[in-house]
């Protein structure tokens, strides 16, 4: 490839020479200030993106404090130049309270001495390719945004998430960079997301924006990688192909992206430049399933089921369709769709048929380690099992939450909390993970640091029910069981049918002496087990709050004997100490397997 010597744009009869910083209209030069001409060359830089404002400040006035009237007269300058009205736009469109975007035609040109060269790749309609020199050095994490579609009215929301993931499983597999996973990123999905903002939010060193366009067979793909320390555009990529090219514009994408990052190893090009299948038909049957999973509803993981199903009939050798069906199943479990002997049977038999395809899939490993300990009751395998997920694939967050939590359930407390630290770092924003931190301090009946922790993450999200479980919990082991009766009935606002909020409802009302309160939460599970599956293990915890032990070790023997995956928890949780000196209790612990 030719050493760049300028980077030139054009659109209309426009030409703008970002390096000899002169803007000209029919050959002849247009008079625009430095300030006007650096704006002009970021929002082209961005492809008709919209351009937040404190992009624009951190671009255009590094290290200054400026006013808002400032863009304005900048902008302002532009139209004069370009010949445009406020009123009737045609290059410099305003988005209200957010910023500005460019809506010309673009194309970016190479000059090359005396001649010009548009760079092509393997693809073969590769517009161009930019990185900005000595800005990539720092980029250790990265978050890749759902991409956009050009017309707001033609959107494929399964595709363009489904794009998105990935390029983040691609990049996932480069060691030294730490991508975001696609559970913390789904839900940017507005059109005129700010990539830098995202950035902050999300801490990471850079964000990969796109949009995407199908244009009857063809599709068009638009994407950039952009700092977030100081808003520039690091690579750019244009994309024009046919639908069914889109394996190869993925390819190209996740190469070009790494390569301005980092320097690829032989192994490393062949792991970005991998394809879990060749069937496209499958490949998008997979990206709607894996869209319907991430919406985590009764009805949505029904659909996910179907299309994982559909792309396994497409092709029988698709490793990521068998272990994307597992999580539909176990999630169906964990939202009491299906009793876990229906469930995690299933989930067993499709993680198992990912890894005999493809032994190093470090997802179905993590997926079959959650099965063998929580339904199963093997410890040693699953802990082996999220061994090797961690070992494959360092950086993959549920790995590290998921044997947390499993350290957790055997009183491994410190080691449990260092893996549930290492997950919040590769996921910092994640409700779940921190919510699962807050269970392991519970655990421990550390119960200071677990309301510490609870109320971090309902400050985040005062709707998470979860959080409301531990948070309960430790009011009332603490000594404040009103307090925890009220956050309960928070909870129960949104999540009425909710089984474990009941049962703690239930539990706390009777070690409070509300015997008949606790008693009628007891038939209010038993008739709601009639529509949905429903723990004994819930049951168990209300009579053990009763006092009555005979009845609360009837329902874990039943409880037992359908091999019901809150079983392990029996040690740990809080709320059955008062059973634990019943030599009953011991027993039944030795029967489930724990160490």
């Amino acid at each position: 490839m030719l050493k760049q010597k300028q980077q030139v744009y054009e659109f209309d009869n426009f030409l703008l020479d970002v390096s000899n910083r002169q803007l000209e209209r029919d050959g002849r030069p247009v008079p625009l200030s430095a300030k006007a001409f650096d704006m002009l060359v970021m929002l082209i830089e961005n492809g008709g993106r919209l351009v937040g404002k404190y992009q624009l400040f951190s671009r255009v006035w590094p290290d200054q404090i400026v006013e808002e009237s400032n863009l304005t007269v900048q902008v302002s300058a532009i139209r004069r130049a370009l010949g445009e009205r406020k009123e009737n736009p045609q290059y410099i469109v305003t988005v209200p309270g957010h910023g500005y975007r460019f809506a010309g035609k673009v194309m970016s040109l190479v000059e090359e001495e005396e001649e010009v060269v548009i760079e092509r790749h393997s693809i073969s309609r590769v517009v161009i390719e930019t990185v900005e020199a000595g800005s990539s050095a720092q980029i250790k994490s990265m978050a890749v945004l759902p991409f956009k579609p050009l017309v707001a009215d033609s959107r494929d929301e399964a595709l363009e998430l489904g794009i998105a993931d990935t390029l983040i499983t691609r990049l996932g597999s480069l060691r030294q960079l730490v991508m975001r996973p696609i559970g913390a990123v789904c839900r940017y999905t507005r059109l005129e997301q700010d990539p830098v903002a995202v950035g902050r939010e999300q801490r990471v060193d850079a964000v990969l924006d796109g949009s995407i366009q199908k244009l009857g067979e063809r599709i068009r793909v638009n994407v950039r990688l952009v700092s977030v320390a100081d808003g520039q555009q690091l690579w750019s990529g244009k994309f024009d192909e046919k639908f069914t090219d889109l394996f190869g514009v993925q390819d190209s994408i996740s190469r070009q992206v790494a390569e301005a990052i980092v320097n690829l190893t032989g192994g490393e090009k062949e792991s970005l430049a991998r394809h879990y299948t060749e069937n496209f038909e499958a490949y998008q049957l997979y990206l709607k399933g894996r869209y319907f999973l991430y919406k985590m509803t009764e009805e949505s993981l029904k659909k996910s089921v179907e299309c994982f199903d559909q792309a396994i009939e497409k092709d029988p050798n698709y490793a990521l369709a068998y272990a994307g069906l597992a999580d539909s199943y176990v999630l169906a479990s964990f939202l009491s769709m299906a009793s876990p002997a229906e469930s995690y049977g299933k989930a067993k038999t499709a993680a198992t048929r990912a890894l005999e395809i493809d032994k190093d899939l470090a997802e179905a490993h993590a997926t079959l380690g959650l099965i063998l300990i929580w339904y199963e009751w093997d410890w040693p395998a699953g802990e082996a099992e999220f061994k090797r997920a961690i070992e494959l694939s360092p950086n993959y967050a549920m790995s590290h939450q998921g044997y947390g939590r499993a350290l957790a359930i055997v009183g491994r407390f410190d080691e449990s909390l260092a893996e549930m630290k290492r997950a919040q770092e590769l996921d910092p924003l994640s409700l779940i993970i921190g919510e699962e931190t807050g269970t392991t301090f519970l655990f421990a009946r550390r119960y200071d640091e677990a309301l510490s922790q609870i109320r971090k993450i309902l400050d985040m999200d005062s709707r998470f029910a979860f959080a409301y479980i531990d948070l309960s919990i430790a009011l009332e082991q603490t000594g404040k069981p009103q307090e925890a009766l009220a956050e309960l009935r928070k909870a129960l606002d949104l999540e009425s049918e909710n089984a474990f909020l009941l049962s703690l409802m239930g539990y706390i009302s009777a070690r409070m002496g509300e015997k008949e309160k606790a008693e009628g939460i007891i038939e209010q599970l038993k008739e709601l087990s009639v529509r949905k599956y429903v723990s004994l293990f819930h049951i168990a915890r209300v009579y053990a709050g009763l006092g009555n032990s005979d009845r609360a070790f009837e329902s874990l023997e039943q409880n037992y004997q359908a091999r019901d995956y809150n079983m392990p928890y029996l040690r740990v949780d809080p709320t059955f100490d008062s059973l634990h000196s019943d030599p009953r209790f011991s027993h039944l612990v030795r029967r489930i397997g724990l160490p």
